[in-house]
């Protein structure tokens, strides 16, 4: 890791009151987009359930090594071997394999920043700020950015050499049925290429002399065990053919998505034999947990919002900073109580239509969630407060 670079700002109290103010737009857009991202996921999680809920009652499984005519165009679940005939072949590099995938992966050693900051409001209503940037050293699989470093100087990472890259075989197949692009990419068994000793050949002939390989990976660089900035370390991974289930919609010798009457498709891919009631209860787990996902997602933005909106509020009280810090404190639970419930109330008005129980016990569960919020956050309030009063009057008294 380089020296710190530590960098210390003053930022006045009419320019911060007029961020604040200038704030309150954005605040409203977050509010705007959590309130629609709320609305938007408790319908797409429903209509979801509904679709995989249809899907789990028509669909049948197959024999794996016959296509029978009459199902076609049906939701059918199938388990058995996948076979390749064909090999990969790395566009960019002499790597080739019998699989179902090639995938190329890449990492380069580059310098990466990363800073913190510690804010003191003074007297006023001014604060500053310090801010510490570190640069390490790293190997990563994504580019950082040299130029939007707050110190480049001495910090210059290159373009990548070499991107990463993904190859997926055309005659894959399982049974008697063509596996597509769509349903080798949700195989998730993959494995490291070993690279063999005419393999390793090849890729030094392309290289040249700042190259070292190895059975598991080409290095470009001078020396693997003292990288250097720019340094890029090249490795290859497979999927190779093996026991999968598939619930698809049959298409000829093919499978691919199930539509179903609410619009939704259906396509689902597990490694092993699973049976499809299994599968569709996997199904309907993910569909919960993004579900969850999205709400946390959905309630965050609206107390950020919310938050944003009081903020010029926090910063008019900041000209006395302890009673900057109760106000701040205070606008922080009503920001957290307002996001709560109206976030809660979305849900529910969503739900009403279909589980109106479920909607009651949502509203349920956010008017309980929003009354220890404020319970505990008063209590935390007149401690704050009272703390705020002994400093004002320690300050008053020097």
């Amino acid at each position: 890791m380089s020296d710190p670079n530590v960098v210390t700002t003053q930022t006045g109290w009419f320019s911060r009151l007029g961020k604040a103010f200038g704030g309150i737009l954005i605040g409203l857009i977050i509010v705007f987009a959590g309130m629609w991202l709320l609305g938007w996921n408790e319908g797409r999680a429903v209509k979801r359930e509904r679709a995989l809920n249809e899907g789990a009652g028509v669909v049948q499984s197959v024999d794996v090594n016959t296509i029978d005519p009459t199902h076609d165009g049906a939701l059918i679940h199938l388990t058995g071997e996948t076979t390749v005939s064909d090999s990969l072949y790395d566009n960019s590099w002499p790597v080739s394999v019998q699989a179902l995938r090639l995938m190329r992966d890449v990492e380069m050693y580059q310098w990466r920043e990363t800073s913190r900051s510690e804010t003191r409001t003074r007297m006023g209503g001014g604060q500053e700020t310090v801010t510490t940037y570190e640069y390490e050293r790293v190997w990563s699989t994504s580019h950082e950015d040299s130029s939007n470093f707050h110190n480049p100087n001495g910090h210059q990472n290159p373009s990548f050499p070499v991107e990463a890259a993904s190859f997926t075989s055309s005659d894959a197949r399982l049974g008697a049925y063509h596996l597509d692009t769509r349903i080798i990419e949700q195989i998730g068994s993959s494995e490291p290429l070993t690279l063999d000793g005419d393999t390793q050949n090849a890729l030094l002939n392309q290289s040249g002399r700042r190259a070292t390989v190895s059975a598991s990976e080409l290095y470009l660089g001078s020396d693997p065990s003292m990288p250097e900035i720019g340094d890029t370390r090249i490795s290859w991974r497979v999927v190779r053919p093996g026991t999968i289930s598939v619930v698809a919609a049959q298409m000829g010798d093919g499978l691919g998505a199930f539509q179903t009457r609410n619009g939704s498709s259906i396509l689902l891919v597990e490694d092993g034999t699973v049976g499809a009631a299994q599968m569709f209860e996997g199904a309907q787990a993910a569909n919960r947990a993004m579900l969850w996902g999205l709400r946390v997602g959905g309630l965050f933005m609206l107390i950020t919002g919310f938050g944003m909106l009081l903020h010029p509020l926090r910063v008019l009280a900041d000209v006395v900073p302890p009673v900057g810090a109760v106000v701040g404190m205070g606008l922080g639970l009503i920001s957290t109580l307002l996001g709560v419930v109206l976030g809660g109330l979305i849900i529910a008005i969503a739900w009403l239509a279909v589980r109106p129980l479920l909607s009651v016990g949502i509203l349920a569960v956010a008017a309980g969630i929003a009354f220890l919020l404020w319970r505990t956050g008063r209590l935390r309030l007149k401690r704050k407060a009272a703390t705020a009063a002994a400093q004002a009057g320690a300050v008053s008294a020097s």
